[in-house]
């Protein structure tokens, strides 16, 4: 299983002025990543495909994950194979679409991290 985490990393620390701003353009970054992660993902049989979920960890933060147990090896590659960093990427291209809004208060406080739970 691999897991890309994205959002705010303290929220208590947002201004109450931008507060429901943020929320709504992490939540909007979240639908966008899936979107493109389900988009992108590499297909062989569609197992990996169909494990591919997006879940609220607080109000300000998310994580994207593919549970198929060999996930991580397509996502980062191995000493045999390409990596296909395509959760990394969905997220990326979510949060670099958001950002070029000007219109929206609170982009530039929307972070990704890569996490790996089992290792």
């Amino acid at each position: 299983m691999i897991a890309i985490k994205f959002g705010v990393l303290d929220g208590r620390k947002i201004e109450s002025s931008v507060r429901n701003h943020v929320k709504l353009r992490i939540l909007v970054v979240a639908n966008s990543a899936l979107a493109y992660a389900m988009k992108t993902s590499p297909i062989r049989t569609g197992f990996m495909y169909s494990t591919i979920n997006m879940k609220p960890v607080s109000d300000y933060r998310f994580n994207l994950t593919a549970r198929a147990y060999y996930s991580v090896f397509v996502h980062d590659g191995t000493r045999f194979m390409r990596a296909r960093p395509w959760l990394a990427n969905a997220v990326a291209k979510a949060i670099k679409t958001l950002s070029r809004r000007k219109d929206i208060k609170g982009n530039s406080v929307i972070k990704q991290t890569n996490t790996y739970p089992n290792g």
